[in-house]
C-alpha cells in the first residue's frame, strides 16, 4: 500500500531523535511517510515553508508570527515536549536578581535575545546590566552558559534541553518571573480569527474576527517597538502597552462568549488574559 509523503525540515541535530520518532509513528499509525529534511542556512530553512520545499517546519517558529500577520496560512500543532520557556542560571552564591547590577548577563544570539531586555525592564534593570550577546558558533549551542562559570557574567537563561552541563559545572537555577513573548498572543490571535473565517455561522463571528484582528496587529506592534534596545521612551512604550492590554481584554472578553462552544476562542481567550497581565506587568515598572 503507497503512502501519503509529509517533508518535515529541521536544522538543528538535536531535533533528529524526535524526527525520527515521528518518522516511526507516521508509518505505523497513520500509514504516512515522513521525510526528514535537513536544511542548515536560516534563509533556505525559513523559506522552504513557502516555496513548497517543505510541508512541515520543526522548531524555531518567531519569523512566522510576521508571516501570518500578512495573511499566509500557518498551521502550529504538536510540541514533542512539555517543558515551556527557558531558566536563569547563575553561580551558587547568587541568592538576588539584585546582585546583578553592574553586572553583565550572557545573551545568546539566536532565538529571542530582545526578551532579555524586556525582562530585565519588567525587574528594574534595564541599564544597570550589560547584555553580552554570545554566538553559537564561538562558544557551542546554548554554551553563553560558560561565560558564566568563567565569572565573566553573573547569570545567563537557558533552555531546559541545554541545563545538564551547567548544572555540573555548578550553576544553579534562580526562581524569577518568566517573561511572556507578547508576539506568541499575536498568532494565537491570528489563528482564531482564521478558524473563525471558517465556521459555518460566520456572521455570529464578524465581532471575534475583527477583534482579533486587530489584537494580532496590536500585539506585534508592541513587540517590535519595546523589544528594540536602544533608548527606552516611556512616552511611546507605555501608550503601546496600555493600548495592548486594553484590546487583549477585549478580545478575551469576546472570545470568552464563543469558548463554551469553540476550542480555538478558548485558546485566544486564554492567551489574551495572558497577555494583559505580561503588558500590566511590564506597564508597572515601564
Amino acid at each position: 500500500m503507497s503512502m501519503d509523503t509529509v517533508r518535515v525540515a529541521y536544522r538543528d541535530d538535536d531535533r533528529t531523535p524526535v524526527i525520527y520518532c515521528i518518522k516511526e509513528m507516521g508509518a505505523q499509525h497513520y500509514g504516512i511517510n515522513v521525510e526528514a529534511l535537513k536544511i542548515k542556512p536560516y534563509g533556505a530553512f525559513e523559506a522552504s515553508l513557502f516555496n513548497n520545499s517543505a510541508d512541515v517546519l520543526i522548531d524555531h517558529v518567531e519569523f512566522l508570527y510576521a508571516e501570518a500577520t500578512k495573511g499566509k496560512k500557518i498551521t502550529f500543532f504538536c510540541a514533542p515536549r512539555t517543558v515551556r520557556g527557558l531558566d536563569l542560571m547563575v553561580p551558587k552564591h547568587i541568592e538576588n536578581v539584585s546582585e546583578f547590577t553592574g553586572k553583565n548577563m550572557a545573551v545568546r544570539d539566536s532565538g529571542r535575545p530582545y526578551t532579555v531586555t524586556l525582562w530585565l525592564r519588567m525587574m528594574g534593570l534595564e541599564g544597570k546590566v550589560g547584555v553580552p550577546i554570545f554566538k553559537d558558533a564561538d562558544v557551542g549551542r546554548w554554551g553563553q552558559w560558560k561565560k558564566v562559570v568563567s565569572g565573566e557574567c553573573i547569570a545567563c537563561f537557558m533552555d531546559p534541553l541545554y541545563q545538564a552541563e551547567p548544572l555540573q559545572a555548578g550553576l544553579k537555577f534562580l526562581p524569577v518571573a518568566e517573561l511572556a513573548v507578547v508576539s506568541h498572543y499575536a498568532q494565537a490571535c491570528t489563528a482564531d480569527a482564521d478558524a473563525d473565517l471558517g465556521d459555518e455561522h460566520i456572521a455570529e463571528m464578524i465581532t471575534c474576527i475583527r477583534l482579533c484582528l486587530d489584537c494580532a496587529d496590536v500585539c506585534t506592534a508592541t513587540v517590535r517597538v519595546t523589544s528594540r534596545v536602544t533608548a527606552y521612551d516611556a512616552g511611546v512604550t507605555r501608550p503601546l502597552l496600555e493600548a495592548c492590554a486594553t484590546i487583549c481584554a477585549r478580545c478575551g472578553d469576546e472570545c470568552e462568549r464563543h469558548a463554551s462552544t469553540h476550542a480555538h476562542c478558548k485558546v485566544c481567550e486564554e492567551s489574551c488574559r495572558r497577555c494583559e497581565r505580561a503588558c500590566r506587568d511590564l506597564l508597572a515598572v515601564a
